[in-house]
């Protein structure tokens, strides 16, 4: 018995000498670099949509996690007016590129308070921001009935890398109603988060 290398299986194999080497066909199998090349190209292209895409969906839900946290705040500080029968504000800042917020009564000046922070990366828009703002702190008081007195407004983030990705959260009536609100493509009264 001889040993041959059989192309065609691509291994060696025991061949009888009856048998003849011509039986043994040289295959050739796999991709070529061209074709490789195309296939890369391709996944390339794939991963890079798709990052966009989820960074772009990340960069939302960072912001709406924020905007929930300052409308959770928000209502605390309406809460602890109503029960405590007198004024209270939250206050919010940015302080060294971190946003910052802190529910207070009205009567304990917001230097004394506990701030808080929002994720890093979040920031306060001033151009759509329009509460009341006074040595670089913004402000909302809810009265001893929970009411907000004028002048209303919004408190808008945007995000750090995310366009023009936006989230407001609103004072809007005498009642103290608070809601949130996103970014639009058309203004309305100035401002796109509405």
């Amino acid at each position: 018995m001889n040993r041959v290398f059989c192309c065609k299986c691509c291994h060696p194999s025991v061949v009888h000498r009856r048998q003849s080497k011509s039986n043994c066909q040289i295959t050739k199998t796999g991709f070529t670099l061209p074709e490789m090349m195309v296939v890369m190209v391709i996944a390339g292209i794939l991963v890079s949509i798709t990052a966009v895409s989820w960074r772009s969906f990340w960069n939302g839900r960072v912001l709406t996690a924020a905007q929930d946290q300052v409308l959770q705040a928000m209502r605390e500080a309406q809460a602890d007016a109503l029960r405590t029968h007198s004024t209270w504000q939250i206050n919010f800042r940015e302080s060294e590129g971190t946003v910052q917020w802190t529910v207070h009564p009205a009567t304990v000046s917001p230097a004394q308070a506990t701030w808080f922070s929002l994720n890093s990366g979040i920031h306060i828009d001033p151009d759509e921001t329009t509460l009341p703002r006074r040595n670089g702190i913004y402000r909302v008081e809810f009265n001893e009935r929970g009411n907000t007195p004028p002048p209303f407004g919004r408190i808008t983030f945007t995000i750090e890398n995310g366009g023009r990705l936006k989230r407001c959260v609103f004072t809007s009536t005498l009642l103290g109603v608070l809601r949130k609100g996103r970014n639009h493509d058309r203004p309305r009264d100035g401002k796109y988060c509405y």
